[in-house]
């Protein structure tokens, strides 16, 4: 199935209807199918009901990222004072 006018509609649709506090149970099964279809997901998972995308729990300065992220800096500088002569 791929987006189009009619398609896009119904997305549209839904998405207001969401917003406006519609509950996902009281979905009409068509919808839920092009719901389904065009994102990929189980209807139940979409509308932020899954693990996509940003997390504000999810602690990404961990001592091993911050770690890496100073080798990763150091084997630049290296490079780069290696390549310009300056070491």
């Amino acid at each position: 199935m791929k987006l189009d006018h009619k398609t896009h509609q119904i997305i549209i649709d839904e998405v207001q209807r969401i917003h406006n506090g519609g509950k996902m149970e009281d979905v009409d099964p068509q919808v839920k199918k092009v719901c389904e279809a065009l994102t990929g997901f189980k209807y139940e998972e979409c509308f932020g009901n899954n693990k996509v995308g940003y997390h504000p729990d999810e602690n990404y300065l961990t001592p091993k990222n911050i770690g890496i992220v100073i080798l990763f800096i150091a084997i630049i500088v290296v490079l780069f004072t290696k390549m310009y002569g300056l070491w």
